[in-house]
């Protein structure tokens, strides 16, 4: 089984969501009401995030799925949690991390629905 997870499309995908992610987070938490809108934005933005980068891992992937793209969640979420190891962070950007993989499942999910073959009428 594992030889069949396209790993380089996984990591790829959730190093892109990071750095999309970061390139928004950094200016915005920059300036003090740019936080209110970060904490307003971010949920949504990770579970959002997260599916579009779980529907790009898994497009391609012949198989497994939802496993692509939970595997995406998984692995956006570890980078975050070593990026922001030593800082305190707030249950609002744990429940965010929790979101990417529930994105990144349902990204999966859909990837597995658009490309499973329609059957033909008689």
């Amino acid at each position: 089984m594992l030889h069949r997870i396209r790993w380089l499309s996984i990591v790829g995908a959730a190093v892109v969501l990071e750095l999309v992610l970061l390139a928004l987070a950094l200016p915005l938490n920059k300036s003090a009401s740019g936080r209110a809108v970060l904490v307003a934005i971010v949920v949504p933005l990770c579970g959002s995030g997260a599916f579009l980068a779980g529907w790009w891992a898994a497009r391609r992937a012949g198989t497994l799925f939802l496993i692509h793209g939970v595997l995406v969640g998984v692995i956006a979420a570890l980078i975050y949690a070593g990026l922001t190891w030593t800082v305190s962070l707030p249950a609002l950007y744990i429940l965010a991390n929790c979101l990417k993989l529930v994105g990144g499942a349902a990204g999966g999910l859909t990837a597995r629905s658009v490309a499973r073959p329609k059957p033909r009428a008689a």
